[in-house]
């Protein structure tokens, strides 16, 4: 997922689009993620129709289709699997010997009418620090609709405790700052600041992204939930190596799936559901009528969202009136 040798800014660039996306994106990234991005032609579906498979794997959800090499994330509604093709699969890591796949068919749930797409955008953020500072916000100017934008030169305690509590920021960026200091020293520096930053943000809906230098440091920050996003660098770019693999496949694939227009995105889940009692399974056959597939749901609460991927397919689809729906 990270082809730049400087700071990866593009997950915070889709996210201006969709606030709630950085959330998804990170619960796939972050270090002892429980799921693989992979591709895999399980036995017994050669000939099967594409989309009768989306309820079929308990614990794995079914993401698109490898063909003659080419990504396929909404092959046509008449699609059968020929010899040579390949699933993409989001795979729970408890499916390491073989992709556990329900007995029978499920009858899909009926579904109301898909609701309209309106997310929630990024309307406000607030930078912190100067490191790669200008090339994240030449890039912010060129979005269709670039939100507002201010800026902190220095970690001035006083100036960011003012500016949170008067503004109503939907994300936080915390530079380094550029100097000679190792990877581990910058880090040591910094990370004081974003526990407090971190503490200020309590119970605001508002997500926190730093950009962390050595890989310890990473570890320790998502372990202890310190910030929600680690803008990464060549150096702590092995934390997501189990999950997101820059060889074969997987490249072409995580760029359609997190950055094309056709890739992941999240759905209101009341709309659709009506509220209605459901199996995963049903509303993943459900959806897969509708040429959609389903990975999992958030649900945005006051604080922290959750973020459930690949719920078991045999249990009821437990969802909030606030949930969204992941889906391809």
């Amino acid at each position: 997922m990270y082809y730049a040798n400087d700071l990866s800014f593009a997950p915070i660039l889709r996210t201006m689009e969709d606030k709630h996306f950085l959330s998804v994106y990170s619960a796939l990234t972050r270090a002892a993620a429980q799921h693989e991005l992979v591709t895999e032609a399980p036995r017994l579906t050669q000939g099967r129709a594409f989309y009768d498979l989306a309820e079929d794997f308990r614990y794995s959800s079914m993401m698109g289709l490898m063909r003659a090499g080419q990504v396929m994330l909404h092959p046509p509604a008449d699609t059968r699997l020929a010899a040579d093709d390949a699933l993409i699969f989001l795979k729970s890591r408890r499916d390491r010997l073989r992709l556990i796949r329900n007995m029978g068919r499920v009858a899909p749930a009926t579904l109301d009418s898909t609701p309209s797409i309106e997310p929630r955008r990024v309307q406000s953020l607030l930078v912190i620090g100067e490191r790669g500072r200008d090339g994240l916000l030449s890039q912010i100017e060129g979005l269709p609709q670039p939100p507002k934008v201010d800026c902190l030169a220095q970690y001035n305690l006083q100036q960011i405790t003012e500016h949170i509590a008067d503004n109503a920021y939907d994300l936080v960026i915390c530079l380094g700052e550029d100097g000679a200091l190792t990877p581990h020293a910058m880090d040591a520096q910094l990370m004081p600041c974003l526990l407090y930053v971190r503490e200020l943000l309590h119970g605001r809906q508002c997500y926190l992204c730093a950009n962390l230098l050595d890989s310890g440091s990473v570890r320790y920050a998502y372990a202890n939930e310190v910030v929600d996003y680690v803008l990464e660098d060549d150096r702590s770019r092995l934390i997501a190596a189990d999950v997101l693999r820059e060889e074969g496949q997987i490249p072409a694939i995580e760029q359609a799936l997190f950055y094309a227009p056709q890739g992941l995105r999240l759905l209101p889940a009341m709309p659709l559901t009506g509220g209605h009692p459901m199996t995963v399974a049903a509303l993943a056959a459900g959806l897969a009528a509708r040429q959609m597939l389903l990975v999992g749901w958030l649900r945005p609460g006051a604080d922290k969202p959750q973020v459930v991927l690949n719920p078991n397919k045999n249990e009821p689809a437990a969802l909030g009136p606030d949930d969204l729906l992941i889906v391809v």
